[in-house]
């Protein structure tokens, strides 16, 4: 598929470019991309997990939040008349508004006010990643996405082991202005959050198929295919998504991932050996990223992680001793992160047309797989060994390896049954 897509009506401007000339300006496009979108994206993701680092009755209220509301509050941006308009609406509006809920949690004045902001505010974020998703999806082909959704994903990482040391630093505000530490904490995380939601005004493009973003001649051909796909209401994207057998499919990789993903020993080391394991991932996560794109493969780069966290669970049920114990949460975090980014990569270019489709499924498994939060960090008691959490742990990482072996063979049997029929099977295995 190439990069650039130019205008029905008029000849592509590159058809007498040599070969040369056009990857070079097809690479020096790319990278203006990447410039323009993936550090704010980045950033926005930073400061979303810098607020999701509290105490555990008020996370698993947002989560519900979140879950409940996921599927419903992004589906709408990708429908028109929102869809040329998604980042301005989905990064200055839902953004400010999650923003102003986090300050807002600075000002309750008993628990019950508390939970009301952060189920509010898991409303507010249940957005930004699936609709990120889709945005990223749209401006990058499939030999691009997995590591840009890498690097989207880091956001994950850098901002669970940021999220200590920040937490410290404004917690020794309390007393200032007659306000407690953790009062400040709320406020200015949600400061920040609403100042970089206007900054994403002037700096994030639309859609690429956005008529006055770009030239015609200079539009990414990408996966949106909005320029020449039959448009579809919000209900049928949904109706598309729940008849595809692909979605449950995806659907079950992963929520089995997501079971692993609060793992729990945050709260049982210091914080100088939890920022290590949260920036090894970052790392591990780009270069699985990297060569999944490379290869063209996902089923290798999803199950092979997994297999990893698997024996890193194991090592760590089997001794309480230091040294075997954190090599064990050195690879938790990377064989986790690595294993989702993919999953979430091969769900946006497997269930991808129409893009309304695309948004309604990225949209409803990242709420399925999100009420695992509601519910896993309650699994970790019995110190050191975590026994229950940790078996569940494997459990659901076993079945997410079993499904996508499953994935993987259902997807082979349609392309399989394409080649039959003279075309190019469509699905990257």
């Amino acid at each position: 598929m190439p990069l650039l897509q130019t205008s029905e009506s008029s000849p592509s401007p590159f058809d007498s470019w040599p070969q040369a000339r056009l990857s070079t300006f097809e690479r020096t496009l790319v990278k203006q991309i990447d410039i323009r979108l993936m550090p704010l994206l980045c950033l926005f993701y930073i400061l979303n997990y810098l607020d999701r680092k509290q105490y555990d009755t008020c996370v698993s209220i947002l989560f519900v939040g979140y879950s409940t509301f996921a599927a419903l509050t992004s589906r709408p941006l990708q429908c028109r008349p929102f869809s040329h308009l998604l980042p301005r609406i989905l990064h200055l509006r839902l953004h400010g508004v999650w923003g102003f809920l986090s300050a807002c949690t600075s000002i309750t004045q008993n628990f019950t006010g508390l939970l009301l902001c952060r189920f509010l505010l898991g409303f507010a974020e249940s957005a930004f990643f699936p609709g990120a998703m889709f945005y990223i999806s749209s401006w990058y082909n499939k030999k691009e996405l997995a590591l840009r959704a890498a690097f989207l994903f880091s956001g994950s990482p850098i901002g669970s082991a940021l999220g200590g040391p920040v937490a410290v630093g404004l917690l020794k505000l309390d007393g200032t202005c007659g306000m407690a530490g953790w009062r400040w904490l709320f406020l200015v995380e949600g400061l920040a959050t609403i100042a970089i939601a206007l900054l994403s005004i002037f700096i994030l493009p639309d859609l690429p198929s956005s008529p006055h973003l770009l030239r015609d001649s200079h539009r990414r051909s990408t996966r949106d295919g909005s320029g020449n796909a039959k448009r579809i209401n919000l209900l049928e994207a949904f109706w598309m998504v729940i008849v595809d057998e692909k979605t449950w499919m995806f659907g079950a990789i992963l929520t089995c991932i997501s079971v692993v993903q609060t793992l729990g020993y945050s709260r049982s080391i210091t914080l100088l050996l939890t920022a290590p394991p949260y920036l090894l991932s970052c790392v591990v996560m780009m270069l699985n990223g990297f060569h999944s794109d490379k290869t063209q493969e996902r089923f290798k780069h999803v199950s092979i992680p997994l297999v990893v966290l698997v024996l890193a669970h194991i090592l760590a049920l089997s001794t309480t001793a230091v040294v075997p114990r954190y090599l064990a949460m050195l690879a938790l975090p990377s064989s986790y992160s690595s294993s989702i980014i993919v999953s979430l990569t091969w769900i946006s270019e497997t269930l991808n047309q129409p893009p309304e489709k695309r948004a309604a499924a990225i949209a409803f498994l990242n709420a399925v797989a999100h009420t695992a939060n509601v519910w896993t960090p309650y699994l970790y008691t019995s110190p050191p060994r975590y026994l229950l959490a940790f078996s569940v742990n494997i459990a659901a990482a076993l079945l997410a390896i079993i499904s996508s072996a499953f994935t993987r063979q259902h997807l082979k049997i349609l392309n399989d049954e394409e080649e039959n029929e003279g075309r190019r099977g469509q699905y990257i295995l």
